[in-house]
């Protein structure tokens, strides 16, 4: 199958989207797929509108669709809408790694009218694509798809380290400590006394020392500065490693006890962050912030008992249930997601 991947500015290492549209053509290539990448650039081109005129022919187009990958203003215009007439004559596939902005309760006016006038144009744009196939990441994301008419699907998205076996299968003196692990943005919108509370007690009640490590590059330092300041005042040592090799990374997540996300449940499926802690065995302790109805939340992947939530009454019972159950293999999530996607399609 002839398959071409639509996408931003490909910028493998800097940009997520692209990290995720290389590993997964390679693993669909490994297959026997041929697969080819065409990248939208909103600063120099080429444009979406450029792209519809000399898009090649395949079996299969999949948009990978983020507004802003598109359009510094998040707002595409005319380009999306020619974009839409072709895709309308090709079978195409829509993947949201982003929607909309503005769809929860703490937005703003003007992020409420910036992604309402986004909304209207993604919303317009499915209707003239007719995609065979529409797919997102997360429950935040279905929840609103599906809110606005669009039988959205779920698709894993995958971790983005690795697995790189290690020689040692336990790091020095951690039969006295317990350590949290976390990979990714250390967002400054999250309750961090509330986990360093948490991580506070389970060390007490394990009788060891608890402690955080802090693994790659940070884009919000405002977050860190938090964690640290919650920490200090619980006496919890804290390890900032900064950026890492993908091989270290693979090395820490093995030997750490446990992870933490930032990013909030609803949307926990968008973050490659957390999917590789969990791909890595880590039980990950993760936060509600009450966005989207329960009963549309579900986690990503298949980590629905390796996620505890810090705000969940019940939580000192599932972590501990969690850390008693033997640690699980690594999951090659590239594998799991490209057997999802060809047998969606």
């Amino acid at each position: 199958m002839k398959i071409v991947f639509i996408l931003g500015k490909y910028q493998p290492g800097r940009c997520g989207i692209s990290d995720y549209v290389r590993l997964l053509a390679a693993e669909l290539q490994r297959r026997g797929h041929h697969c080819r990448k065409i990248s939208a650039d909103p600063e120099s081109g080429p444009s979406l509108s450029e792209i519809s005129q000399s898009l090649p022919k395949a079996d299969l187009v999949s948009l990978q669709f983020a507004p802003y990958a598109f359009s510094k203003s998040g707002i595409s215009g005319h380009d999306l809408t020619a974009l839409a007439e072709t895709l309308s004559l090709r079978k195409t596939h829509v993947l949201f790694h982003e929607i909309w902005i503005g769809s929860y309760p703490a937005a703003n006016w003007k992020q409420k009218f910036r992604g309402w006038r986004q909304r209207s144009e993604i919303l317009r744009f499915l209707g003239q694509a007719r995609p065979c196939l529409t797919q997102t990441t997360n429950s935040a994301y279905l929840h609103r798809l599906n809110c606005h008419g669009i039988e959205a699907k779920y698709l894993y998205l995958f971790g983005n380290i690795p697995f790189k076996r290690t020689k040692s299968s336990r790091r020095q003196n951690s039969n006295n400590e317990l350590e949290a692990v976390h990979f990714g943005t250390l967002y400054d919108n999250f309750p961090y006394e509330t986990l360093v509370c948490r991580l506070s007690q389970l060390g007490e009640g394990m009788d060891i020392k608890s402690r955080i490590l802090v693994l790659g590059r940070q884009r919000e330092r405002s977050g860190l500065s938090k964690l640290e300041g919650a920490a200090g005042a619980k006496g919890i040592e804290i390890e900032v490693t900064n950026e890492l090799p993908d091989d270290e990374i693979s090395r820490r997540l093995q030997l750490s006890d446990l992870g933490f996300s930032t990013t909030p449940y609803d949307v926990l499926g968008k973050s490659g962050a957390t999917a590789a802690m969990l791909e890595h065995g880590l039980p990950v302790m993760a936060y509600d912030d009450g966005d989207t109805p329960d009963r549309f939340l579900s986690p990503p992947g298949p980590f629905k008992s390796r996620i505890a939530l810090l705000n969940d009454p019940r939580f000192d019972d599932s972590i501990q249930a969690i850390l008693r159950k033997p640690r699980p293999k690594f999951l090659n999530g590239v594998s799991h997601t490209a057997t999802e996607f060809l047998d969606s399609i």
